[in-house]
């Protein structure tokens, strides 16, 4: 798969982790709440660059 995809696909450790996590009953991909003050931002660049990396995770990331 490496040759095919280079660096867009997900290591072997990564995809070990995240099969741990799901084997031990986690259910979803979003980020678990962690202590420490939240990052928030507002302004409509943030919002348009967080959507455009978004977009573009979505249709670059494989598993590999």
């Amino acid at each position: 798969m490496r040759p095919v995809y280079s660096d867009k696909c997900f290591t072997r450790p990564a995809i070990h982790t995240w099969c741990a996590e799901f084997a031990s009953g986690r259910e979803s991909v979003v980020d678990k709440e962690r202590p420490g003050r939240h990052v928030v931002t507002t302004t409509d660049a943030t919002t348009a660059i967080a959507d455009a990396l978004g977009q573009m995770l979505k249709q670059t990331w494989t598993i590999c």
